[in-house]
């Protein structure tokens, strides 16, 4: 990466996590402004870094990509959170020091990448213990206070928490049954326990084995309501693309859902309207907490009419 950039997003960082620091329990109105401003530099910085990204030959170019994504998504995230915070108007010290080690980590993690002195597994550890904290204030803080999970941190809650829509028995629609039996990179699946060792690539998944669904299209949006639960929390997801790789675009990813008992307990997770024009003949599955077995079954995608 360019000095010039590198340097921009030392200064953006160091000016984001300054500025929370400075907050208070009693004095919000200027300084969250002033974070607000602060969050709109990083999510320039994070384009700047996407594209330097591409260019890393280091690194695979599909682990590149979904760095960069991720990032962004991180960025989006904080920024979610700030102004959830904002909505409230409190925040305990302990909840703004949380903000602060989660902006501090994604500094870390982007300089890692930025100067390639992380390894690929490396990266994927550091974007699940990230997560993981962004779950953890959506869950604790946000969700329990009454400020609802933020877009973009891909957390998800059941029995009417979070923002998922558990209405899945009021959907209207047609129901498809993927078979998510592939395993690849390193994903292991059996007796219907998902999981994604350590040992596995960053990028390692589960493929749907049941062509008859293809192809799908999501004009109204519609939902994918399965059953799941693991013996410590997990996150799941799902993602649609055009076709298996690498003729992937256009894809989407729906928001993570956190498999958080170990009693079986139906999820339902919401996916967006896409492009009329789009169809989709890939549909993956995705656990993205490492070595955690998350058992899931009665996965059904519903297609809004």
């Amino acid at each position: 990466m360019k000095p010039l950039i590198k340097s921009k997003m030392k200064k953006i960082f160091t000016l984001l996590l300054s500025s929370i620091l400075l907050l208070s329990c009693t004095d919000y109105d200027s300084q969250f402004d002033q974070l607000d401003a602060k969050i709109k530099e990083l999510a320039a910085a994070n384009a700047a870094l996407e594209a330097q990204l591409g260019e890393m030959a280091q690194l695979n170019a599909t682990v590149s990509a979904q760095t960069a994504t991720k990032l962004a998504e991180f960025q989006e995230a904080v920024g979610g959170i700030v102004t959830a915070l904002t909505k409230l108007g409190q925040a305990s010290e302990a909840t703004i020091q949380q903000v602060a080690i989660i902006i501090a980590r994604i500094a870390a993690l982007a300089e890692a990448v930025e100067t390639n002195a992380i390894t690929a597994a490396g990266i994927a550890e550091e974007i699940a213990a990230i997560q993981a904290m962004l779950d953890t204030i959506n869950e604790n803080v946000l969700h329990h206070s009454g400020g609802g999970s933020t877009a973009g941190t891909g957390s998800a809650h059941h029995s009417g928490g979070g923002s998922s829509d558990t209405s899945s028995s009021e959907a209207t629609g047609t129901d498809y049954s993927p078979a998510y039996s592939n395993a690849f990179d390193g994903a292991t699946v059996a007796d219907n326990v998902y999981t994604w060792p350590t040992s596995a690539a960053a990028w390692a998944g589960f493929a749907n084995a049941n062509t008859d669904i293809y192809p799908l299209a999501f004009p109204n949006g519609g939902t994918i309501t399965f059953t799941a639960s693991a013996a410590s929390p997990a996150g799941v997801k799902f993602r649609f693309e055009k076709n298996p790789y690498p003729d992937v675009n256009p894809n989407f990813e729906t928001e993570i859902v956190t498999i958080s008992g170990a009693s079986a307990t139906e999820y339902t997770v919401t996916i967006p309207a896409q492009d009329a024009a789009n169809s989709f003949r890939s549909a993956l599955l995705y656990i993205t907490t490492r070595d955690v077995g998350v058992t899931i079954t009665d996965i059904v995608i519903n297609v809004a009419d």
